[in-house]
């Protein structure tokens, strides 16, 4: 069984169900022109920027890309409360200092997901679950001269998707991928007006959905951005659908493959015991082809695995999660170097057990998990959020809370940016 709950629903918080006890710790700041700081094992991390709620919009749930210059783009959500506002899509500069690069405004979009990715050009790519035409989301492009357009506004229905909580991948050719969570043709049995879509965007902005999920054995409801290899081949994860005797009752999801045309091949589906369920994040793909992600809760401890799927459907544990230092309740997508470790983070477990702050962890290539970083919510932030970017041996990521910056009527901050040693 799980030891956490997430919501069937996505929220302005992406659907986490924050354990309360989590909430209600704090700890002093470190000195206000210190942005180096040290975990119980001595692990250093940078704090880059702390997101204030105001110009920046704050809440980062969203992870941060890095261009050949050091320079980060990325976006964060938003909040309500003495600062209402719907998102910015923003860069920061390897000096560390923020820009603004586009403020959603609701009509334009609001409350951006998943993580921003450029092109070779300079230009951004983007997703909001909300706002647009339909208030059901949108996808967009901001030119490398700052002008913010939208590529599309899902409508929800049978032809369309609705509310993508997840970002956008690119192929070679110029041509956009995503899920939504909700809408397509497919019946739903959790309740959703359809069940979700995997869909296309061509440069000349036409959107076509490849296929829409059924919750039955296909899965239903991605929240996960895709992967794509070099044949066009996508690959991702569901949170509900598979086996419906999981014990989450709803389905425990699944990794799936949509070719080209739009054939769905399920790949693998969760029990919910020690293989892990309802993966949050999606998958990569190495270079032979195989699948690595975590599911987001169950495994042995109950607090979530890493996971490989090999070319032929087989799933191997990699790690299982104890709650403990090494972390608990992986949300977010993995990243992998060229030796073959993979990075990603932990939203709670670490200085606190299982209701501690967050862990930025590194799993090599033998199974050895190892804590690069604990939050401990002492100006560095807790519950990281949005995944990892690796540059010049470096991870970088955003925390979705804390930071000391407790403006707007929040108690509880508004995130950071992050700079890891790999």
């Amino acid at each position: 069984m799980s030891k956490f709950k997430i919501y069937s629903r996505p929220t302005r918080v992406h659907a986490i169900a924050l354990l309360t006890a989590a909430a209600a710790l704090a700890a002093s700041a470190f000195p206000a022109d210190s942005t180096l700081m040290v975990d119980p094992k001595g692990n250093i991390i940078d704090v880059l920027y702390t997101f204030n709620g105001e110009n920046d919009s704050g809440q980062a749930f969203v992870g941060v890309t890095a261009d050949k210059s050091g320079n980060l783009y990325g976006a964060a959500a938003g909040q309500t409360g003495g600062c209402d506002t719907f998102g910015t899509v923003y860069e920061l500069t390897a000096s560390s200092k923020f820009k603004a690069l586009h403020q959603f405004n609701g009509n334009d979009g609001q409350y951006p997901v998943g993580t921003v990715i450029r092109d070779k050009a300079g230009n951004l790519y983007g997703t909001a679950s909300g706002g647009g035409s339909h208030n059901l989301g949108i996808v967009y492009k901001i030119s490398a001269n700052g002008t913010f357009s939208t590529l599309h506004a899902f409508t929800g229905g049978t032809t369309d998707g609705g509310t993508p909580e997840s970002g956008i991948v690119m192929d070679e050719n110029g041509n956009l991928y995503g899920t939504t969570w909700e809408g397509g043709s497919g019946s739903c049995s959790q309740g959703l007006p359809g069940c979700g879509t995997v869909y296309k965007i061509a440069p000349d902005g036409t959107e076509t959905v490849l296929y829409s999920f059924t919750g039955g054995a296909d899965g239903g409801a991605p929240r996960a951005t895709l992967a794509v290899d070099a044949s066009g081949d996508l690959y991702g994860t569901t949170y509900w659908g598979g086996d419906p005797g999981c014990s989450s009752g709803g389905g425990c999801g699944v990794v799936f493959k949509v070719a080209p045309n739009g054939k769905e091949t399920t790949l693998y589906t969760f029990t919910g015991g020690n293989d892990g369920g309802n993966p949050y994040a999606g998958v990569i793909v190495d270079g032979a082809g195989n699948l690595y992600g975590t599911a987001s809760v169950a495994g042995a401890y109950g607090y979530g695995t890493i996971f490989k799927v090999a070319g032929d459907g087989t799933e191997s544990t990699l790690y299982t999660f104890q709650g403990n230092a090494d972390g608990a309740m992986p949300l977010d997508p993995l990243i992998m170097n060229k030796s073959g470790n993979l990075y990603g983070t932990t939203y709670l477990g670490g200085v606190d057990g299982a209701h501690g702050f967050g862990v930025v962890f590194k799993l090599s290539p033998n199974g050895v998990e190892k804590p690069l970083y604990q939050f401990q919510n002492r100006g560095d932030g807790w519950n990281p959020f949005g995944g990892l970017t690796l540059y010049k041996g470096y991870l970088y990521g955003t925390a979705a809370y804390g930071g000391n910056k407790n403006d707007c009527g929040t108690p509880n901050g508004f995130g950071t940016i992050f700079k890891v040693k790999s």
